[in-house]
């Protein structure tokens, strides 16, 4: 984007300079490719994760035949640990008996499992279901509020293994007798407290959202009409409305016709249909990825691509990657370089590819009166961090301001606005709950007077 393409933020940045009194940033991303592995034939799935707490962020990654953890050294620049070599679903990661580490569920040939983590990367299997296809796609998620780990999963019919304590699980299953699960996202997406599955399935049916109705029990809705396929299904609150809108990938069987479709959640279980591009993604990723407060898209077709939100429902299509014979097979976004902005990660099947595209920026500033703006806003104390449930945030505005403090989880997806409105000069103290939430790195973003300070917490449970 350019700056005639934004007269506001050329007049707001001219104000500045009159002024003298107003620090503004204005940035036009550009990405750059980094290889972390050019000798991984048929990478298919990418995970984000900081398995060693130490900061960095580390990759799981799997392919035919084979499941790594791709050790960051801080300076990324990441080693491979070969964890399994075996077929395998893609995985999720939690923290399945509360010490604190982050441990691994997958499907390894044939047989569901969690690995638990001893702290040093070694990882011991705790067998859930022995007779389970490793053509899935699961979830790792506390589904019915009881404070521990369940998994739902999608195979030829979908799944709930529900947590039932002493390493015990008890396996409900749900007739859905699709071929082909292509996608799965859970997401709250009814907004009535609890976790729901969406999945995008192939072989002319339609996609699914199973509702979690609280109860230890989940409704089946078909969202689409049959002769379509999915090939990617994402939510997030695309529009700042407080629900949870759906992203999918399109393909219709009879015709090829492709699409990305919005849909943009109503309320009362309704969605209206917003087309946002006529081309086929592999998957679907989001999260701000301009640093301009909404929430952008990230796609996969022959290229790797970023749909810009410009607002209103309008996405400017952004291509940033080489193009690949056969497409990418995945894609996720986190923070790799710590540099408070997200990059992107992804795995390129055919030519066997994991690689990073690191999201740099060409900034125009303004500065004007240093004091105004030195040691000012900023977060002076979490406690405790990592923490379990609860953790105090504790900030400092240097004088009277107004203030937006949110919670974003490692896909740059807003959890949860903690603070929005005017707040007098001196420290102030927020609790977090986060009981409902899963384990993992989350992001605070404080805003207060048009400058921004970032920072990391863990939860632990």
């Amino acid at each position: 984007m350019k700056f005639a393409d934004s007269p506001n933020k050329f007049y707001f940045i001219l104000l500045a300079l009159i002024l003298g009194s107003v620090q503004f940033c204005y940035a036009e991303i550009r990405f750059t490719e980094h290889v972390v592995s050019d000798d991984y034939p048929h990478a298919r799935s990418i995970m984000a994760l900081d398995i060693d707490f130490d900061g960095d962020i580390d990759l799981l990654t799997t392919k035919w035949g084979r499941v790594s953890l791709w050790k960051n050294n801080g300076e990324q620049e990441y080693t491979e640990h070969r964890l399994f070599e075996a077929n395998s679903c893609p995985p999720d990661t939690a923290d399945m008996n509360g010490d604190g580490e982050i441990d691994i569920v997958i499907v390894v040939d044939d047989c569901l499992s969690w690995y638990e983590n001893d702290g040093d990367e070694e990882f011991t299997q705790h067998i859930i279901d022995e007779d389970f296809h490793y053509m899935c796609y699961l979830g790792a998620l506390d589904l019915d509020r009881d404070n521990d780990i369940d998994i739902f999963s999608i195979s030829g019919d979908a799944y709930w293994h529900e947590n039932i304590g002493d390493q015990g699980f008890s396996r409900h299953r749900f007739e859905g007798g699709f071929w082909g699960p292509w996608s799965l996202y859970m997401s709250d997406v009814d907004n009535n407290g609890y976790m729901d599955a969406l999945v995008g399935v192939a072989s002319s049916e339609s996609i699914i959202l199973y509702r979690n109705n609280g109860d230890r029990s989940f409704t089946e809705h078909e969202l689409s009409e049959r002769g379509m396929e999915s090939h990617a299904v994402h939510a997030v609150d695309i529009d700042g409305d407080n629900d949870q809108d759906l992203i999918t990938d399109i393909n219709y069987t009879s015709n090829p016709t492709h699409e990305i479709r919005l849909w943009e959640n109503i309320g009362e279980n309704n969605f209206r249909i917003r087309a946002i591009d006529n081309c086929n993604s592999w998957a679907l990723e989001s999260g701000d990825m301009d640093g301009d407060g909404d929430v952008d898209i990230i796609s996969i077709d022959n290229t790797f691509n970023w749909y810009e939100n410009e607002g209103e429902y309008n996405f400017t299509l952004h291509r940033f990657s080489r193009a690949f014979e056969y497409g990418g097979s995945d894609i996720k976004v986190a923070d790799i370089d710590n540099d408070g902005d997200l990059d992107v990660l992804g795995t390129v099947f055919e030519e066997g590819l994991i690689l990073w595209w690191e999201n740099e920026e060409d900034t125009l500033s303004v500065a004007q009166n240093d004091k105004m703006f030195a040691s000012g806003f900023r977060f002076s104390n979490i406690y405790p961090n990592p923490f379990n449930s609860t953790t105090t945030i504790e900030y400092t505005l240097p004088y009277s301001s107004a203030v937006t403090l949110n919670l974003y989880n490692l896909s740059g997806q807003r959890v949860e606005t903690l603070v929005n409105g005017k707040m007098q000069g001196g420290v102030h103290r927020t609790t977090l709950n986060a009981w409902e939430m899963p384990s993992g790195l989350y992001f605070l973003r404080l805003i207060a007077d048009n400058q921004l300070s970032t920072q990391k917490i863990m939860l632990i449970k």
